[in-house]
């Protein structure tokens, strides 16, 4: 009988557990899923320092061995696939555990870190055990995002021609500050991105790695860089009882973004007309809108790539997108949604050409857990030298957060 590959999961809250209970998400959803569904895993233990949550981990799992931290759970079992689902704070540390262990691969959650600072340490202490760690930014392991890139990556882009430039869009419901944004599912966006443009993963990781060790700095491969930062003011509620809620407060519901005071009459017409439209919406949402525009090197092509990032929160939908535009067409991915669209002759005007739709087929099944999973596997067999979601890209999300807070500094 094959002796099945150990793995463990440090932090058994959403990512590692909780999201397995969504009815609508595909399958695995989670760490613990993508383990216990893999023909090659088992599922040794976990630790969490919340003993709620290793209850309920211990009854939807059946897993034998719970702790509360990772130093024991590390002491008492040799594991061969480490996955760290904690908050980004603690990763660092657990790197370090991880690596002293000598625990052959990680599985390590986004975001890597808060700051490129935190991390540097570990880059210079642990150089060679960098290659073991995978970080999780699930677009890298799905079908349909491999799929573009697998395409861009063709000679002349399979006839769409050259790749000119990319948009990406990610809005949020959660009123959050828009570098909290950008560090949590805002990386997943800029990750995507980078990743379809990143053309040699192998010479990109060492030349990010080999930069740092001689410079002691995370190289952004952008340059023409512009933010813009628009906040959202949350007009009057749509409702009697939460007016009344409202004209209780002494303050807004966001400490930073003032109400807008509206005419009477104006509020009553956008209260009836809001209520008639949106029912279930009583108030806009305080947020705001970040907007990048920057420059990606290629640096085996030496030629740049123009990119627009709009990350915005307090909408009341959930939006992810990437728009590659390209000298004869255009391809568009995102959360359920998938077009490759073709210049052809103009059906609206004589001598012109328009984009004509030639696929649009969203893929039902994608697997990004399932693909995690497979490829931490390979690389833990040796199968592979290199993941497809390195630590080395993955700061690079974390590197842009950075850049933008000291524009603000210097603006």
């Amino acid at each position: 009988m094959e002796t099945k590959i150990r793995c463990a999961i440090i932090g058994l809250g959403r990512i590692a557990s909780i999201l397995e209970e969504d009815k609508l998400r595909e399958k695995p959803a989670t760490h613990a899923g993508a383990i216990t569904t893999h023909p090659q895993t088992t599922l040794l233990a976990g630790a969490d320092i919340d003993a709620v949550r290793r209850a309920q981990f211990k009854k939807r799992w059946k897993t034998p061995h719970l702790y509360t931290d990772a130093a024991t759970l590390l002491k008492k079992h040799a594991v061969d696939i480490l996955h760290i689902a904690t908050p980004p704070k603690s990763h660092p540390a657990l790197l370090r555990l991880a690596a002293r262990r000598n625990v052959p691969v990680v599985v390590l959650e986004k975001p890597v870190t808060t700051n490129t600072a935190l991390v540097k340490s570990f880059l210079r202490e642990q150089r060679h055990y960098v290659k073991n760690v995978i970080v999780n930014h699930e677009r890298r392991f799905a079908k349909d995002y491999r799929m573009v890139k697998t395409f861009i990556d063709a000679p002349k882009s399979e006839n769409y021609g050259t790749l000119l430039s990319m948009t990406g869009r990610f809005y949020s419901q959660a009123p959050k500050k828009s570098l909290d944004l950008l560090l949590h599912d805002g990386t997943h966006l800029i990750d995507a991105m980078f990743f379809f443009l990143e053309h040699d993963p192998a010479a990109y990781f060492n030349e990010v790695l080999s930069h740092f060790l001689r410079k002691n700095v995370i190289a952004l491969p952008i340059s023409d860089f512009y933010v813009q930062l628009q906040k959202h003011h949350p007009l009057k509620v749509s409702s009697q009882k939460t007016r009344k809620q409202h004209s209780a407060l002494k303050s807004p519901p966001h400490p930073h973004i003032p109400l807008i005071k509206i005419p009477s009459q104006l509020a009553k017409n956008r209260n009836e007309n809001s209520v008639r439209q949106s029912p279930t919406v009583s108030r806009d949402l305080p947020g705001e809108t970040l907007n990048l525009l920057f420059s990606y090197h290629q640096t085996k092509q030496k030629r740049k790539i123009p990119i627009a990032v709009e990350l915005g929160s307090g909408r009341h939908y959930f939006h992810f997108e990437i728009i590659l535009n390209f000298t004869q067409g255009r391809v568009h991915i995102g959360n359920g949604l998938l077009r490759f669209e073709r210049a052809r002759p103009s059906p609206y005007y004589d001598n012109f050409h328009s984009l004509v739709l030639e696929h649009k087929k969203p893929y039902q099944k994608t697997y990004p857990f399932k693909n995690m999973m497979q490829e931490a596997v390979d690389l833990y067999l040796n199968r592979k030298s290199l993941t497809s979601s390195p630590l080395t890209s993955a700061l690079m999300p974390i590197a842009l957060s950075e850049k933008i807070q000291t524009f603000f500094k210097n603006h």
